[in-house]
């Protein structure tokens, strides 16, 4: 997975207004750096490093959404999410097809037909999809909004005078992190009950993954601010983002083979000699493997879930990012070296 880059002169302990600004600046032109590749090299990591660097800054808009007015924010952000959802078909192909690959590889029967045709028609369609990706009118005209995006920051950032939703802007950026996680850690948490010991519950899983991801982008700038509970919080955050994803991917790679599987059920139906029909036994060995893989994931899930509830997770976490918490730093850090940023 790709490092976030290191944001000179970013440090915790600054004011709000400045630190958000610096973030929101380095983090667009993050974006862009990733962004004038795409057209050079049509690499499948540099549309990876592309989509997970828009997943950060729109999980800045998320969490920071008060600091601008209403109007003016939904200018900004609408084309920004909208890129991003621009590419996320094609990476969710290409996850798909990794994962195939990866099952093929090891597969040691000798009737692989199934497989190798559902894998081609994987790969027939990715490559259509980015085909059509690349010549996307609004994926090519996306660049005229760095410029917009930073007018929009030095424009209409926080007003000074004015105490913003939860955030405090008397208190640094540091300070206002005990305002701004445990809240984000509730939003997720109100599927919870959901989502324990319902693995079916496939949209509420989610969903909650979709929360936690604002909470994991935010931690990650404060991993050099707090100690060693606070980085515990975040691993547990981070475990639960990637398992969850890993859910997602097999939810979605298992509708694509139960769909084929069908296809090979009505082909094989107008075929009147055994040895024209389809062996389905390779992809359906396939799709038991897929759902003895999700309820591995699953379990583990679930024991995180129970571990927050015993532990009492947002406790922790407030304590964690607590201004009198002996294990913070007394100097000032910069946070943004050697920050991993990981994503699904």
């Amino acid at each position: 997975m790709a490092k976030a880059f290191e944001i000179e002169g970013f440090d915790v302990n600054n004011n709000l207004t400045d630190s958000l600004l610096l973030l929101f600046k380095s983090k667009t032109g993050e974006l862009f750096h990733h962004y004038d590749q795409l057209f050079d090299n049509n690499d499948i990591e540099i549309l990876h490093n592309t989509r997970v660097s828009s997943r950060r800054l729109i999980a800045l808009f998320k969490v920071f959404r008060t600091v601008f007015p209403e109007k003016r924010f939904l200018r900004a952000y609408t084309p920004l999410y909208n890129f991003k959802n621009l590419l996320g078909s094609v990476r969710e192909n290409d996850v798909l097809l990794k994962m195939i690959g990866e099952y093929i590889l090891g597969f040691n029967q000798q009737d692989v037909k199934a497989v190798m045709h559902f894998f081609a028609k994987l790969k027939n369609d990715n490559i259509n999809a980015r085909a059509r990706l690349y010549k996307n009118k609004e994926l090519k005209e996306f660049k005229i909004h760095k410029e917009k995006l930073i007018k929009f920051y030095e424009k209409n950032l926080l007003n000074p005078k004015k105490k913003i939703d939860i955030l405090d802007i008397d208190l640094s950026f540091r300070e206002n992190a005990a305002l701004i996680l445990p809240l984000l850690f509730e939003k997720a948490k109100k599927f919870q009950d959901c989502v324990y010991k319902h693995p079916r519950n496939k949209t509420e899983l989610h969903r909650m993954r979709i929360k936690a991801k604002p909470l994991r982008y935010t931690m990650e700038l404060y991993l050099k601010a707090f100690g060693e509970d606070f980085i515990q919080c975040y691993e547990d955050i981070k475990f639960f983002v990637e398992k969850t994803g890993d859910i997602h991917d097999i939810d979605v790679i298992s509708g694509h083979v139960e769909n084929y599987l069908k296809e090979i059920k009505i082909f094989n139906a107008t075929q009147k000699g055994k040895k024209e029909k389809i062996s389905a036994k390779s992809l359906s060995e396939y799709l038991y493997f897929l759902k003895d893989r999700r309820n591995l994931y699953f379990g583990r899930v679930n024991e995180l879930l129970e571990k927050w509830e015993s532990e009492d997770f947002k406790s922790k976490l407030e304590k964690s990012v607590s201004s009198i918490d002996s294990s913070q730093p007394e100097e000032p850090v910069n946070t943004a070296q050697d920050v991993l940023l990981v994503t699904n």
